[in-house]
This record gives C-alpha cells, structure tokens and sequence, in this order.
C-alpha cells in the first residue's frame, strides 16, 4: 500500500516522502522508501535503488530508520530525534528537531554512533524550550540502539518471509 512521510522540521521547510507502507497498528508504522538516486549518509555510500525502513512510534522521542543496499544488506541504522509524530494508515506527520544518531554497520555489526548537528541545534532548541528534551531523547537512543538494531533485522525478516511481524508500538514493547 501506498505511504506518504511529512516531515516538518524545526526550522525550515516541510518535505513530503512516499513509500510503500509494510506494516501498521495504532500508534505505530513501518514503511520503505526506495531512494531514486545515490546517497552519501554521512560517508556511507548507497547506491540508486538503496531503500530505508522507517519505523516511526507516537510514543517515542525518536524516529528510526535502516538503510540497506539493493542487497538488502543493512549499512546504517538512523534516528531522528522528533516529536509531534502522529501516525494515521495513509500517512505519517512529524517534526525534526535537528538532532540524528547515525550507526554505522559493517559486515552486520553496529558500529559507535556519531551524534550529529548537536552543536548547530543547540541555540534553535534551546529557544524553543526542547534542549533537555532533545538530550534525553540522544541518551534513550543510546541505550536501546543495540537491541532496536536486532529488533529491525528480525521484523523486516518476519516481514519478507510473510509471516506475522510483532509490533514494537504502544501496546507492544519488544
């Protein structure tokens, strides 16, 4: 099914995605976005026809991403620090609050995470009110990222092999 992703960012315009939507409960979506050119993420090269699973929670400080080559070989694992997510069955809305966490992954392993536009935002968020927001929300993603990356590898496999996907939305919680 079809699957449209607004992003509003903080400062700046809104950008509208759209994607194939894989799975879907109240509260909580995955979708994925097939990238019509090549992208640099930060160092890590993907190719034309790479794709990313977003995975986007109303309950969360975070939005979370996979990229994978055309292999469907896993090359990074994204988060977005966000809020204001609302996830309906057409369409995702959120807003960026600047901050992401890439993670690398080389031969299916993690690797550090590399907090990123952490100085840049901090005048902009501190503004808004949404700095200790900002910074509770990088700790979160530090600490469950190990498990979330596990978690993703799983659910999309469950996804591909057409059986039933556990959820990891607001009634379920991995």
């Amino acid at each position: 099914m079809r699957y449209r992703e607004r992003k509003r960012r903080l400062l700046g315009p809104e950008s509208l995605f759209e994607g194939e939507r894989i799975f879907f409960e109240p509260g909580f979506v995955v979708y994925r976005y097939v990238m019509p050119g090549p992208v640099n993420l930060e160092g890590i090269l993907l190719p034309e026809g790479s794709a990313t699973y977003g995975f986007y929670w109303e309950d969360r400080p975070y939005n979370l991403y996979l990229w994978v080559d055309r292999k469907e070989k896993p090359r990074a694992l994204y988060f977005n620090v966000s809020d204001s997510t609302r996830v309906g069955e057409e369409e995702v809305t959120w807003r960026d609050l600047m901050v992401d966490i890439l993670y690398p992954v080389d031969e299916g392993q993690l690797g550090s995470p590399r907090v990123l536009d952490l100085e840049e935002g901090e005048g902009p968020l501190r503004k808004a009110g949404l700095w200790e927001y900002v910074q509770v929300a990088v700790a979160a993603v530090e600490g469950e990222a190990p498990r979330l990356y596990r978690w993703t590898l799983s659910f999309i496999e469950g996804v591909k092999g057409g059986g039933t996907a556990r959820g990891e939305g607001p009634r379920s919680r991995g």
